[in-house]
């Protein structure tokens, strides 16, 4: 999951959205964060944490400098100093969408369900159909195994993904709501939800036992051990108790 969300911190932004100065027009403050960004380059992240530090005592409106602390930070596993210098960012700029989004999925690394869930929403309030907000809420409702709001959140994820064309995103959201599904028992549905992601999900070997899982549970041990063989020969370690079902 840690790895879902460190990437989820870099997904990529398809909006188009209005822009706030959030760079300084001090030189002072300009330098170093100048400064800074070369060390983050060479990642060296505590040593720029002190040019970002510099940047934002020059300029106590940078807001840029400060989503660079938030982001070494993280990059340390200091999530507490993620959180505080994303909320910082946001006093400044109440409307940073990167900095919500980050902020959000700091949270649910902490554990703290509900903060995220509300800064989703709060993003939500500022970028509304933001589909990445969706997909975030319904990554802490499924770590919740809070199904039923796993799917309304993947589902309108999927939608907005699908309407700006963006498949590889829609398949993601598509895939978490079928496992959602898989564990509410509707297995017609979420093979329905899998099987349409077969394009862009193929290639993965829990691809293939999510669908052999739930054809097995409908009965259907052709299908399962179809796909149950070709996730253990892509090298997923089925389940001892999975391949005994099977047999009997």
């Amino acid at each position: 999951m840690k790895f879902l969300l460190t990437l989820f911190f870099t997904c990529f932004i398809f909006f188009l959205h209005a822009q706030y100065p959030t760079r300084s027009t001090n030189p002072e403050a300009l330098a170093s964060f100048q400064s800074g960004e070369r060390l983050w380059t060479a990642r060296d992240y505590r040593e720029a944490q002190n040019f970002f530090r510099k940047a934002v005592s020059t300029d106590g409106n940078f807001v840029d400098a400060y989503n660079r602390l938030a982001e070494s930070f993280r990059m340390l596993d200091l999530i507490d100093s993620t959180i505080l210098y994303y909320q910082k960012s946001l006093e400044v700029y109440p409307r940073g969408l990167k900095a919500h989004q980050d902020l959000a999925a700091a949270f649910q690394i902490k554990g703290d369900y509900q903060a995220a869930i509300d800064q989703y929403k709060e993003l939500l309030r500022h970028y509304p159909d933001y589909p990445q907000a969706y997909y975030g809420m319904a990554l802490v409702h499924f770590n919740q195994r809070q199904f039923p709001e796993t799917i309304r959140t993947s589902e309108a994820a999927m939608r907005i993904f699908l309407s700006g064309k963006s498949f590889e995103n829609a398949s993601d959201a598509r895939m978490l709501a079928g496992q959602a599904y898989m564990n509410t028992g509707d297995y017609e549905k979420a093979v329905q939800y899998f099987k349409a992601s077969k394009k862009q999900m193929e290639d993965k070997p829990y691809y293939h036992y999510y669908l052999g899982f739930c054809y097995l549970r409908m009965g259907n041990k052709d299908k399962a051990s179809e796909n149950l063989a070709q996730a253990e020969v892509m090298g997923y370690k089925i389940p001892v108790n999975i391949k005994d079902e099977l047999k009997n």
